[in-house]
């Protein structure tokens, strides 16, 4: 299967058909506008809305189940997810609009830890896994944060930069893209990429 997270919805494609997935909670009117998608290794599929939360999809004894995870039904910080990705242990990070929160599947809830304030912004816009590392891209500049020990580092070559998207290529260079800075690439130092 593929999926696709749109402003209307997700689709689905079995090689064959196209499908379209809306949720059918009203209470959150915004919950088929997607902003970010992303696979476990558990074969779970999460679902970032622009303003409605987390929502999980996967299969349980041949049925399909969903999870909505909001501010009112967990300790997610906002209904407002920019990113999603998984971790080398396979959790799943959430980049909101207050910060970063990580999901818990002993608890089935949401935790913040990374402090707010030690972000170059409040705002995450984009996150990148690279082996015990996360990488948080925000709306003024880059984190790294030790999956190990929990230490946050400012990437100094790149603050005041809204970070748009994140990726490594195959020679372990990080590049991100920006809303208006252009292209940055670290090999050993930042440059703009041509």
């Amino acid at each position: 299967l593929v999926w696709f997270g749109t402003q209307s919805g997700v689709f689905r494609f079995d090689e064959k058909m196209w499908f379209k997935e809306l949720s059918d909670n009203v209470l959150y009117p915004g919950i088929n506008r997607i902003s970010a998608i992303e696979s476990s290794i558990e074969n779970q599929l999460w679902i970032g809305t622009a303003n409605a939360g987390v929502r999980m999809k996967f299969i349980e004894a041949g049925r399909e189940i969903e999870k909505d995870y909001t501010t009112s039904t967990s300790n997610l910080p906002t209904n407002a997810i920019s990113a999603l990705t998984h971790d080398y242990s396979g959790a799943i990070w959430a980049g909101t609009h207050i910060g970063v929160a990580r999901y818990n599947r002993v608890i089935d809830d949401w935790e913040t830890p990374v402090p707010v304030a030690e972000l170059p912004s409040e705002l995450v816009t984009a996150l990148l896994a690279e082996n015990d590392h996360l990488w948080f891209g925000t709306d003024k500049g880059v984190a790294l944060y030790n999956l190990n020990n929990g230490l946050l580092e400012l990437v100094p070559g790149l603050r005041n930069i809204h970070v748009k998207a994140m990726a490594v290529d195959s020679l372990r260079r990080l590049w991100v893209g920006t809303l208006n800075d252009g292209l940055f690439v670290r090999s050993e130092e930042w440059r703009v990429g041509k």
